[in-house]
């Protein structure tokens, strides 16, 4: 689940959108009863077709719709399933957290729940670097995806190998470490995009030598927050998050402490903004440049005539009113390329479980 899934999902508008949130397990024998579960819920939006709809108005939906929750692996379950299909859109998201089980017809897909996830977890890449295959993951907590698009998992190639190989005779070693460095830059080449559209800090695991040369060439080495040195291509998923979850860990603890010192540094320059009612009006004049956070903090709201005033709400399922003006706050900042970054309850209460350092 990142971002651009979202992002595309968000954008349909094409009635009708189906969309199934089907809570799963991670382990045998609980997820043995997870594909009875999707079933039931696939048969529910089916009946929900054929009862608004002529058969062969939304067969292609219904056709689409089985294809997917017949195709997905249980074994492989974390703790939901997303399923979204349209006339134009078919796609199946595994979830980190334990959504409430829906299924939704509309005219758009009911991605809150995924984006409110999405904005609060703690998420990563990692790139397993080496010639077969280099392979990349993106992790949310300790489970690691792998990314089998967009080019990745990548190979030496042939070509790569056969243009190096014309340097033979010169230096054995010089040419293998070339033959890598340009395989290294496609590499980089793939993932550039991806954390463009997608910002996300990097950990790197490979043979020592193999990270040295990928720093040497890459354009993303910047966003590299640590590194694991060993042979780690037959490691499955779970094993590497396993093997990354202390490096990532002591990434958030370091990445933490610089930031208050940041806030610190931001307060005492009066570039900050403090409260859920500051930061919101700062954001929202695109001022923000990194928001800190506590876990778990959620305010409905109702927003005055002029977007910037918040007040108060008893009841976040009113119409009128906003249901988490902190989830609301943290994609403002994001979508002006700004910084979100999570803190244990307690560590900004003296601003009121909130705070914004503001650009310069």
């Amino acid at each position: 689940m990142n971002r651009s899934d979202l992002e595309r999902l968000m954008q349909v508008r094409d009635y009708p959108a189906v969309s199934i949130l089907c809570p799963t397990h991670r382990t045998f024998p609980d997820n043995k009863q997870d594909p009875i579960r999707l079933k039931d819920m696939v048969k529910e939006a089916v009946d929900r077709l054929h009862a608004e709809f002529k058969s062969r108005e939304v067969q292609p939906i219904v056709d689409r719709l089985e294809s997917l929750a017949a195709s997905i692996d249980h074994s492989h379950n974390l703790d939901g399933l997303g399923i979204f299909v349209s006339r134009e859109v078919g796609e199946v998201i595994r979830m980190p957290f334990r959504p409430e089980p829906r299924v939704i017809v509309d005219e758009t897909f009911a991605t809150r729940d995924l984006v409110h996830a999405l904005n609060r977890a703690v998420r990563y890449r990692v790139l397993l670097l080496g010639p077969r295959p280099t392979r990349l993951f993106e992790g949310v907590h300790d489970d690691l995806i792998e990314i089998e698009r967009d080019g990745f998992p990548v190979e030496l190639t042939e070509e790569q190998a056969r243009s190096a190989d014309a340097w033979w005779g010169v230096n054995p070693d010089a040419v293998l470490d070339e033959r890598r460095r340009r395989f290294l830059r496609e590499v980089d080449r793939l993932l550039a995009p991806i954390q463009e559209a997608d910002p996300l800090p990097l950990v790197v695991l490979g043979a020592e030598h193999w990270i040295t040369l990928f720093r040497e060439v890459a354009r993303s080495s910047g966003e590299i927050v640590a590194t694991v040195v060993g042979s780690y291509g037959a490691e499955s998923p779970k094993e590497l998050g396993r093997r990354v979850a202390p490096v990532v860990h002591e990434w958030r603890r370091k990445d933490r402490a610089k930031l208050l010192d940041e806030l610190d540094r931001a307060v005492s320059a009066n570039r900050y903004a403090s409260g859920i009612d500051q930061a919101w009006r700062a954001a929202k004049e695109g001022r923000g440049d990194t928001l800190l956070v506590e876990e778990g903090y959620h305010l409905p709201v109702r927003l005055g005539e002029d977007g910037l005033t918040l007040h108060p709400a008893d009841d976040p399922t009113a119409p009128d009113v906003i249901d988490d003006i902190v989830d609301e706050l943290i994609e403002t900042v994001l979508a002006s390329g700004g910084r979100v970054r999570f803190f244990p309850p307690g560590t900004l209460d003296k601003h009121q479980r909130v705070a914004l350092i503001l650009r310069y």
